[in-house]
């Protein structure tokens, strides 16, 4: 068990996300670049990386770069967000969102009544807000997420949150000194399959 400082930068225009984990000293321990057209993931202390096509994994499948922004933004993987989702909570204690793989699998984005952010789960993996920022429930952030599957379990807390309206290309960029593994198999993405939510 250990702590560790991270940074994460996410721009929905250029459609980048650019996240540094580190160790207790302050070392890097994780890089991880999201573009359109899949995920870069570098371990420094390892001298390995890889390449995984299409998206970032969760679970049996991938999020997309705009739908991985949208779920760290406002907790929903999916873009419109939380207009569509409060618009459809009046006199509900529970609401539940549908995502498919096409193979299978199911994820779940769970909303309960008292809630402002709902939860994710998929077969073997949980994503859960844990607090939320100060703002009004429109352009609150979550700032606390537990993350539990069968491998890990992760309390990630947002200490700050700067918001700026334009970022160059250059910030996201994620220099790897090793050659990089592309993962040989072909992995499904989420797609929203609930139109409305299920109650």
């Amino acid at each position: 068990m250990f702590s560790g400082p991270f940074i994460v930068r996410a721009s929905r225009t250029l459609q980048l996300i650019r996240a540094d984990f580190c160790g207790p000293d302050g070392s890097p321990l994780l890089s991880i670049l999201v573009d359109s057209l899949g995920s870069t993931v570098y371990a420094p202390d390892e001298g390995s990386a890889l390449r995984i096509s299409g998206g970032i994994p969760f679970g049996n499948a991938l999020l997309g770069v705009n739908a991985t922004i949208s779920l760290m933004r406002t907790g929903f993987p999916w873009v419109p967000v939380q207009q569509e989702m409060m618009n459809s909570l009046f006199g509900s204690e529970k609401n539940l969102w549908l995502f498919e793989s096409g193979q299978g699998d199911s994820m779940t984005v769970v909303l309960h009544g008292d809630a402002l952010l709902p939860s994710i789960e998929s077969e073997g993996i949980s994503l859960v807000p844990v607090a939320a920022s100060w703002h009004d429930r429109f352009r609150l952030w979550p700032l606390e997420w537990e993350l539990v599957s069968e491998n890990i379990s992760l309390i990630m807390r947002i200490r700050s949150i700067d918001e700026v309206e334009t970022c160059s290309e250059g910030s996201f960029q994620l220099i790897v000194p090793v050659p990089v593994d592309t993962l040989d198999i072909q992995m499904p993405s989420w797609r929203y399959s609930s139109p409305s939510p299920v109650r």
